[in-house]
């Protein structure tokens, strides 16, 4: 299927179902009252090149046990929804797509969808540039989220487990990575910067683990966690960001070892209003206000950490 122009479609653009395997490349599917393309019940196929904009539903919508397909240099943009929906334990390569100006998130996986995305850039969402919620999964690998409304990474809900390595999620207007509402996933070596959020924030019994990572020269706290938000964060570069390196709150309670915070506006680490917190052998250095600050009934544990150069 090349070269067409689908467009004003009641239904789906294209529906890829019961096994097809097409190659569709250099379309334009614009303008439909439901998904530009739904992948759905074992069908697979390639989708190369295609420019999807305008659409009700999602760009492209994976949906169904057995739904896989490669997808790869499309163009998602101005759809009414998402850019991109994977759920129901769809899978799917998806590399190189640009996603950009939809009116919600740029990729919403949910329902056990479990994509492969890799090099992908979601900028210009009206929520955030990937949703994963409700179970999702999936392993995000080299992607970019850039000037979204919400979250770059938006991580909620019990089972949700993404992985998510050597991304860059910048200029939002959220934070960088939000997990939250109990949901867990593994965060290795990506980088948040320029965020008006925090560049990691924790809340609402989430546990993720947060290794290696760089949250820097963002408008808030480099990492937050509050209401009763966990995790484990080892290893992660905390560096010159407006608010507290590390600010704990309302019965937040995680686990910090061997990170560097430095070079803040404000406290290396503040902990409030009932905040707890295990810290070990961190470097809390240079900094503009106090090094710790601990606050309002707070009960951390410090333990080897060093502590210098601040104010």
């Amino acid at each position: 299927i090349t070269d067409n122009d689908i467009t004003a479609c009641a239904g789906p653009g294209i529906l890829i179902d019961k096994s097809a395997r097409p190659v569709v490349t250099a379309n334009r599917i614009f303008d439909g009252l439901q998904a530009g393309v739904f992948v759905s019940d074992n069908g697979c196929g390639t989708l190369d090149e295609n420019e999807v904009f305008g659409n009700a539903g999602a760009g492209f919508l994976l949906s169904g046990v057995g739904s896989c397909a490669t997808v790869t240099n499309n163009t998602l943009r101005n759809g009414k929804s998402h850019g991109m929906h994977h759920s129901n334990t769809a899978t799917g390569k998806i590399t190189g797509n640009r996603v950009r100006d939809n009116a919600a998130s740029g990729v919403l996986v949910d329902a056990g969808g479990d994509p492969h995305m890799d090099g992908n850039t979601m900028s210009g969402n009206g929520e955030s540039g990937v949703c994963v919620t409700g179970g999702g999964l999936g392993t995000y690998c080299n992607n970019i989220c850039r000037e979204n409304t919400l979250s770059g990474f938006d991580v909620s809900g019990e089972g949700t487990l993404p992985t998510a390595r050597i991304n860059m999620c910048e200029d939002g207007k959220g934070a960088g990575i939000r997990v939250c509402d109990l949901a867990g996933g593994v965060f290795v070596d990506n980088g948040c910067r320029r965020n008006a959020g925090a560049g990691f924030e924790c809340a609402t019994g989430a546990q993720p683990t947060v290794d290696r990572n760089r949250f820097f020269e963002g408008l808030a706290a480099g990492v937050l966690v509050h209401d009763r938000g966990h995790g484990t964060f080892k290893h992660n570069d905390v560096r010159a960001n407006a608010g507290a390196g590390v600010h704990v709150t309302s019965c937040g309670d995680p686990h910090f070892e061997g990170n560097t915070i430095t070079q803040g506006c404000g406290n290396g680490v503040t902990i409030e209003e009932e905040g707890i917190g295990h810290f070990t052998d961190n470097d809390i250095s240079d900094n503009t206000a106090a090094g710790v600050e601990i606050a309002s009934h707070a009960k951390p544990l410090f333990r080897g950490n060093r502590i210098f150069g601040s104010e």
